[in-house]
């Protein structure tokens, strides 16, 4: 009989006490020693020789990033005593193909698998009480995810992770091929990355119950054509349907309070609830994205705190513009030759504006502006007469 012993050499592991900091090994097969509590964040950083790794009972916490990007590791054998998986611990495992979380483990980091490409199933035990954002998220084979029956906080319908009380949509799996997906009534809160990567998807109906979507919350949906957002939705968080490649159409309540990067600027966005006077306006939140009219003389609604970049640039119609005293930032170009203005009176509440945001405008003769406005550069034409306010 020959038997086949995995020799490591004490360099092969760096301690810090019972911490294991980094493994400097080259082995396929990696058996991490008795007697270690914790994997350091960044311990098998992109180690591409790690095929499998079995961790021994009496480690308790697994760090940020500790192996990320370990592109060959297929196997992780974990024990029960695992409390905590930290901050995108498994992300970019993209040879994973299924993982079953232990007993015990009570929080999943943010990102802890995270475009795991090769995952299909994921299994949480009842221990579980917190999962970060985008756990699982760009997991692009990822179809199921099963939760322990008994777990407090957590629960899986259909394989689609929610919230216990089903007022929140944790992780809908990146794999599965509907087309079309209707979130539960009931549910409260979309949450950050929940559908990120979902490239099958081509609509999402969101019911009334719906109140918040989170960051990036449908982010890279490359596949979802259009999306209807419910006037009971209040917040749209940063990015949520950043890089939607294909997102043609977008309804949405006026009222409701929109993030940065939220659409994609080819999006056709049709708001409802417009107040009279704000027809003329692509609005977010409290930012004037853009005026659509091709009015003489526009007063800006009294409600806008920002005017965004390029927002009238080429309006050559425009004659005249009332800024009200709510606004305090003019961005980049936002006037951007708009020949037919010949005058522009910017209220001192106005703290910023940005370079050229009145450049190209040719007839502009006379403005009006605080001396305690900060200026960016080639913002007005060079032969206008500036009046300092103050």
């Amino acid at each position: 009989m020959i038997l086949l012993l995995t020799v490591y050499s004490c360099s092969d592991f760096k301690m810090d006490g019972d911490t294991l900091v980094e493994y400097r090994g080259k082995k396929a097969n990696v058996i991490i020693p008795e007697g270690v509590t914790s994997i350091g964040n960044e311990a098998f950083l992109s180690n591409q020789s790690l095929i499998s790794v079995t961790i021994p009972e009496g480690v308790i916490s697994i760090g940020s990033l500790a192996f990320i990007w370990c592109n060959n590791l297929t196997t992780i054998t974990m024990p029960s005593s695992v409390a905590s998986i930290g901050l995108g611990a498994f992300s970019g495992c993209i040879s994973i193909t299924g993982v079953t979380i232990p007993e015990g483990v009570t929080s999943i980091g943010d990102g802890a698998f995270r475009y795991c490409s090769n995952l299909t199933s994921v299994t949480i035990p009842s221990s579980v009480t917190s999962i970060g954002d985008g756990a699982f998220s760009y997991c692009s084979n990822l179809t199921n995810i099963t939760v322990d029956a008994q777990n407090r906080i957590y629960s899986s319908v259909e394989g689609v992770l929610f919230s216990k009380d089903g007022t929140a949509i944790v992780i809908y799996p990146a794999g599965r091929q509907e087309e079309n997906y209707i979130i539960p009534s009931g549910v409260t809160t979309i949450g950050t990355s929940a559908f990120a990567g979902c490239i099958s998807l081509t609509s999402v109906t969101i019911p009334l119950s719906v109140t918040y979507i989170g960051n990036g919350a449908f982010q890279a949906c490359e596949s979802l054509a259009s999306i209807t957002i419910p006037e009971s939705v209040t917040l749209i968080e940063h990015y949520a349907f950043f890089r939607c490649v294909n997102l043609g159409t977008v309804a949405v309540s006026s009222k409701t309070e929109i993030g940065v990067d939220v659409f994609p600027v080819t999006a056709q966005i049709t708001y409802s609830n417009l107040l009279p006077g704000y027809e003329d306006f692509e609005i977010e939140g409290t930012t004037l994205v853009k005026y659509i009219g091709d009015a003489e003389n526009v007063t800006i609604p009294s409600d806008i705190t920002y005017i965004w970049d390029y927002a009238f640039a080429g309006c050559s119609s425009l004659e005249s513009v009332t800024i009200p005293t709510s606004v305090t930032y003019i961005g980049v170009g936002a006037f951007f030759e708009c020949t037919g203005l010949e005058s522009i009176t910017i209220p001192s509440s106005v703290i910023s504006i940005g370079n050229g945001a009145f450049s190209g405008c040719d007839n502009l003769r006379t403005i009006v502006v605080s001396n305690e406005t900060e200026i960016g550069e080639v913002v007005f034409p060079y032969d206008a007469q500036i009046i300092y306010s103050d």
